[in-house]
């Protein structure tokens, strides 16, 4: 295989494609990226590349809308198309990607040597000029948006349902967290949740070992019971929130008041998450004498709330798009 070939890759994921760039790369072929099927369309109509893989689930355009537009241009048609999807993954997927023109259906995750060996496949066969044409493609365009329409509904209440599970599993551990009276052993059963204890006279703070995971710190980095857990720890809190948690914390420690919030957050490690944190006074004769409190990552949970209202609003918009152009 002598041909150095121009591939485009489409993904809106950067590290997918940064990934994608080195394996095609390590076989002495060029790279053009693009982060959504409209970058793909404009940056094909440009250059014209030799081939084009692409994920299916992108924003703006998606890899289904941005195969169609290929196979419907005369410039661009002869353009081998590979399908490389990890959210459309069934067979009736991949009936409905080959009906739409693609040569191949790649699932992703694939092991570097097995995707590169498919690749490989498909360059030999079109230098070769043996590459089999795509068959049974559906020329009719409301017959395309139709399956399109089925397909992408299935996938989308497939997800949310997922999403919604998920979410509320997480929010059944955060209330299971928040009733708990015996905070180290509830910390100790409950995933990403971790406990500490700032004792008031002594001036001692101390931190379970999932509150040292969460902030990315080494166990043996800060003295147990050291100031430096509550020094470096405000240090992972945005300029704008830590006037606020300090406050609640004081308000806690001093007026027994407390105190349940959620932050964006930043690790030792300079690693963004979101965590929930909580605080409450601890008293001995009537006297406060320190604060115990939690802290769990709920970033997973932030993201599946984000996931969940983008699939929500896709799934209506694209609904009412394409049944309009249906009836037209």
């Amino acid at each position: 295989m002598g041909k150095k070939y121009l591939i485009l890759v489409v993904d809106d994921i950067k590290e997918n494609r940064l990934l994608l760039r080195k394996l095609i790369e390590s076989i002495n072929h060029t790279v053009q990226e693009a982060s959504n099927g409209k970058e793909a369309l404009e940056s094909a109509r440009t250059l014209k590349p030799d081939f084009i893989i692409s994920d299916i689930l992108m924003p703006v355009m998606d890899g289904f809308q941005l195969c169609m537009q290929i196979k419907k241009d005369e410039f661009l048609k002869s353009i081998p198309f590979i399908f490389y999807t990890a959210t459309y993954t069934s067979k009736k997927d991949e009936e409905f990607v080959l009906s739409l023109g693609a040569i191949r259906f790649i699932v992703k995750p694939q092991e570097p040597d097995k995707f590169l060996e498919i690749i490989r496949d498909v360059l030999n066969a079109h230098e070769k000029g043996t590459l089999p044409e795509p068959k049974n493609i559906i020329c009719n365009e409301k017959e395309v948006f139709k399956l399109f329409n089925e397909r992408l509904v299935n996938k989308l209440e497939q997800k949310m349902l997922d999403l919604e599970k998920e979410n509320t599993e997480n929010i059944q551990l955060l209330e299971t967290l928040k009733k708990s009276e015996d905070l180290l052993n509830a910390t100790q059963k409950i995933t990403k949740a971790g406990g500490w204890r700032w004792d008031i006279n002594e001036r001692t703070m101390f931190w379970t070992e999932e509150t040292y995971r969460i902030h990315e710190a080494d166990f043996y980095e800060i003295k147990p019971g050291s100031t430096e857990h509550m020094e470096r720890g405000v240090e992972c809190y945005a300029e704008k929130d830590l006037q606020v948690i300090m406050d609640a914390f004081q308000s806690c420690a001093e007026k027994g008041i407390s105190y349940d919030m959620e932050f964006p957050f930043t690790t030792f490690k300079g690693n963004m998450k979101w965590i929930r944190t909580s605080g409450k006074p601890v008293k001995e004769n009537g006297n406060i004498i320190g604060v115990v409190g939690n802290i769990m990552d709920i970033t997973e949970i932030k993201k599946a709330e984000e996931e969940l209202k983008k699939y929500k609003d896709s799934l209506e918009d694209l609904v009412i798009e394409r049944t309009v152009q249906l009836e037209n």
